[in-house]
């Protein structure tokens, strides 16, 4: 997508016109934002509150480094391959599956990370064209985002620097928008979602996904146990002090007001994976895990009226009204 920012882009800060040279400037309240290596930092530090701590945060994803799909994300957080096929294909791929784009529609992802899941989409609806953007705080995941779009020929689309908060965009200009896994690290969550609403088109989509937060809460109960004796033997790799991400999932009830307050009617609202989360899985013999896998892909797929309460991840559909 070979993107005119002046078409697409507003200052985050007032909403004033940007104009377009080494950086880009504000005509109304004359903030300027650096464009550095091709990379356009709209970024307001809406996001620096309490412990959160960006550069901790962005240091977490130079270590990730550079990958490609679900399985690269799974082998950075060391759980196995088939768990990442059953959990995508009930949360990102159940959102890929709704999506169902047209041709020339735009696309934002926000909190995009390295970028995959955009490409994912790009590839399960090849037949049509997709205008898409990407939007995260961290530099790292913009960078290899756009060193993907770079190394595949890409021209449609684009990571961009920013806040979910103070989203750099006219009213609506997207058909769509993705966010997978994001809005629980999102302090203002209300707000967020207000400013999805704003950027949406009429008659626009939002696809969310994120934890419940009863069962993460269960979760952490049922494995605090292990969780202290794995301690005792493998130390935590960071400064307990520094907080690399802020994370803190909503209720079904939260999520559902959020977005009717901010506009939206809710088309579909999913609990989905009934598993703990995959980083307590390492406490478990692969056999066991295999058999976690099996047993609750059979409970979804033949109780799911009566399992859904025990989802780990809630999958939305929300449409602009």
């Amino acid at each position: 997508m070979a993107m005119n920012p002046e078409e697409i882009l507003v200052c985050p800060n007032c909403r004033g016109k940007l104009k377009s040279g080494p950086t880009l400037v504000c005509l109304l309240c004359h903030r300027s934002y650096p464009i550095s290596h091709g990379i356009i930092d709209l970024r307001t530090g809406v996001t620096q509150k309490g412990e959160w701590d960006l550069s901790v945060f962005e240091k977490g994803y130079e270590k990730m480094g550079y990958y490609k799909d679900e399985y690269g994300w799974a082998e950075s957080g060391g759980y196995p391959r088939y768990v990442a096929d059953y959990r995508y294909s009930r949360v990102k791929g159940k959102i890929i599956d709704w999506l169902k784009p047209q041709n020339d529609d735009m696309i934002l992802d926000v909190g995009c990370g390295v970028g995959y899941f955009l490409f994912d989409i790009m590839n399960k609806y090849s037949n049509i064209n997709i205008n898409m953007i990407g939007i995260d705080p961290a530099l790292p995941n913009i960078y290899w985002l756009n060193y993907r779009v770079k190394e595949e020929n890409k021209t449609n689309i684009i990571g961009i620097l920013g806040d979910a908060e103070s989203l750099p965009f006219k009213d609506g200009i997207f058909n769509a928008i993705v966010t997978s896994e994001v809005i629980e690290h999102i302090f203002d969550k209300p707000k967020a979602i207000r400013e999805m609403y704003r950027v949406l088109k009429q008659g626009g989509r939002l696809f969310m996904s994120t934890p419940s937060r009863f069962m993460v809460r269960f979760w952490e109960g049922f494995f605090w146990l292990p969780q202290k004796i794995k301690r005792l033997f493998i130390p935590p790799k960071s400064n307990p002090n520094e907080k690399a991400v802020f994370d803190k999932p909503a209720t079904k009830k939260q999520l559902k007001r959020y977005l009717k307050e901010a506009g939206f009617s809710i088309e579909n609202f999913r609990q989905n994976v009934i598993m703990p989360h995959e980083s307590y899985l390492q406490f478990f013999p692969d056999i066991l895990v295999r058999l976690i896998i099996k047993t609750a892909s059979f409970m979804e797929a033949h109780f799911a009226p009566l399992v859904s309460w025990a989802g780990l991840h809630y999958v939305i559909h929300a449409k602009k009204q």
